[in-house]
């Protein structure tokens, strides 16, 4: 026969596991609904000034070759002088497709 006690524990013991079950679901509802937003809002922003910092370095090392192309241009002559300068305007055409292969 069953007594007072085993009725009692019986009766905690269901609640104690219903109370781990509102605990994890409390626990992903959280995970889901706060952190995963704020997590992808940062890397959202992490990688739009990423963008915007690479774009600003890749114009940069632009114009730089654009400068060194035209002073092998005017300090240096023939043909060797071209193929140079026709390369180096080439590979600086290059710099704003590689922003574009960031994304």
């Amino acid at each position: 026969m069953a007594n007072v006690f085993d009725y009692i524990n019986d009766f905690f013991a269901g609640g104690e596991e219903a109370l781990r079950n509102i605990e994890k679901e409390l626990e992903r509802s959280f995970i889901k609904d706060i952190l995963a937003p704020a997590k992808k809002a940062r890397i959202s922003t992490i990688e739009k000034d990423t963008e915007k910092y690479m774009k600003i370095s890749l114009l940069s090392a632009q114009e730089s070759l654009k400068e060194v192309s035209k002073n092998i241009d005017s300090s240096m002559k023939g043909e060797f002088s071209t193929k140079v300068v026709e390369t180096i305007e080439t590979k600086s055409k290059e710099y704003p497709k590689a922003l574009n292969g960031t994304k």
